[in-house]
């Protein structure tokens, strides 16, 4: 059999579309021939290291041994390719490299079923790192053999707290994976946990996950399989997520050019902020927001603000135009990686963001609102567990959390300044001396130990952490 010829110079292509030819050609390749994803691992290896390099093969490669690994089947090479992928994705997430994990974490849902076993194995190895990979047990739901595993393994993890073998806030990933694939066996155990370490799960903010799992238990909660968001289409994918890289990549070479950006992207940017603010301040004056319960009347115009504008920085287009999986992602996704706030903040967002909904239907603003202001009224629970839980915090939140906790007063631009950069060039000398130090060749993919930041650096267009709501590079960036 003739060997595929892959593209290189396609895949690392900087500017222009998607390659589609030249990825289809490397699944290709992969399929036929399951040794030459070393290759890739090389290629990828070699990026990860380029700090000036400006192509995509960050993104190209994960979701093109993604797909290969698919036509696999079960072959054993697919394992050693989802392995790879998996520890990939376990770096990307230790090191807040969000856009890598996301190819990654796509690569790695569009298995099924098949992370599975993977993921398991490497839970079991006791790594605490392997934390994040509870997240994919979930696909082991309509697999009767599988989801048995998975929720012995939530049970025993619990059972495990309770006889001092693990701490209370390491039970976060249990708790979810035992509410996505709930296990009624695990009903007394959780409810014994519930009586005997009830303070330390309160003070580890993990009661609404333990009242989740317990309720899922129990019969209480729906047992509808979680949202997949990776379901969407390869080549759907990747153009959305190369807009996005580009998007990246422009922010950082005007940095380092220290320009301030297009003017009419300015001038855009200010008139979405005036529209925000118009918006908010008028729904805070109206009989939906007097109508609200009196912990949520307190935050409700700077939780309406603040939906709208994460909305519109990240989904794009008016408030007005949402449908219900805008609003879900703002509310249990967006939000909760984003904002540094107390539970009890989340735990009115629903209710505000339904009574911004009815406004907005009576104001004949979105037609649709009353009908999503149903089902967003009952997130304040879902949202409020999300943003307690530190896996799902962003770069901006990881900050603001990391830089508390080292006494930083982030209400002033200057020591956000400060910190940012002893912070940044800390991590430099840290890069520079692991450059320093002779590497093994490669031979069979070996897993390199990332670099753990405890305080990342903070994107140019995050949202900046002085609480503006503005991006970084609009606000304290400039």
């Amino acid at each position: 059999m003739a060997t595929v010829e892959i593209d290189w110079a396609a895949l690392q292509h900087k500017e222009g579309e998607l390659p589609w030819a030249a990825i289809e050609r490397a699944i290709e390749a992969v399929a036929a021939e399951p040794e030459r994803w070393g290759d890739f691992a090389l290629e990828m290896r070699d990026w990860q290291r380029d700090e000036e390099s400006r192509n995509y093969v960050g993104l190209y490669v994960p979701v093109i041994l993604g797909e290969a690994a698919v036509r696999l089947g079960e072959d054993p090479p697919r394992r050693e390719i989802v392995r790879f992928l998996l520890d990939t994705f376990g770096e990307a997430e230790d090191d807040n490299e969000d856009f890598i994990a996301d190819a990654c974490a796509y690569a790695c849902e569009r298995q099924g079923a098949s992370i599975v076993p993977v993921a398991i194995e490497r839970i079991e190895t006791g790594d605490r790192r392997a934390d994040w990979l509870w997240r994919f047990l979930r696909r082991a739901r309509g697999h009767a053999e599988l989801e048995e595993r998975v929720k012995e393994m939530g049970k025993r993890a619990v059972e495990e707290t309770l006889e001092g073998k693990r701490e209370v806030e390491d039970l976060w990933p249990a708790l979810q994976c035992l509410t996505d694939v709930p296990n009624p066996a695990a009903e007394e155990t959780l409810q014994r946990l519930g009586k005997e370490r009830a303070a330390e799960l309160e003070s580890s903010s993990l009661w609404p996950d333990f009242q989740a799992a317990l309720a899922a238990a129990r019969g209480d909660r729906s047992n509808e399989p979680p949202a997949a968001p990776w379901k969407i289409e390869l080549r759907e994918f990747l153009d959305e997520e190369l807009e996005t890289w580009k998007e990246a990549y422009e922010d950082s070479a005007e940095m380092e050019e220290g320009g301030q950006g297009d003017e009419e992207e300015v001038d855009r940017s200010e008139e979405a902020e005036e529209r925000t603010e118009e918006l908010s301040k008028r729904f805070g004056e109206s009989e939906e927001a007097r109508g609200l319960s009196e912990a949520a009347r307190d935050e409700a115009v700077d939780q309406a603000r603040i939906a709208i504008t994460y909305g519109m920085n990240y989904l794009g287009g008016g408030v007005e135009t949402w449908g219900i999986d805008e609003w879900r992602e703002v509310l249990l996704e967006i939000l909760p990686r984003k904002i540094s706030a107390e539970p009890e903040w989340f735990a009115t967002l629903g209710e505000v963001c339904a009574a911004l909904l009815r406004w907005l239907a009576r104001e004949g603003l979105s037609p649709q609102a009353e009908k999503l202001a149903q089902e967003v009224a009952e997130w304040g629970p879902q949202s409020e567990a999300a943003a307690a839980n530190p896996e799902n915090w962003g770069l901006a939140k990881s900050l603001i959390m990391g830089a508390g906790r080292a006494g930083i007063d982030l209400s002033d631009p200057e020591n956000i300044d400060d910190f940012l950069r002893q912070d940044n060039e800390r991590i430099t000398r840290q890069m520079e001396s692991d450059d320093e130090q002779e590497e093994e060749p490669f031979g069979g993919y070996q897993r390199q130990e990332p670099i753990v930041r405890q305080t990342p650096k903070i994107g140019r267009n995050d949202p900046c952490p002085c609480g503006s709501g503005k991006k970084y590079k609009k606000c304290c960036g400039k």
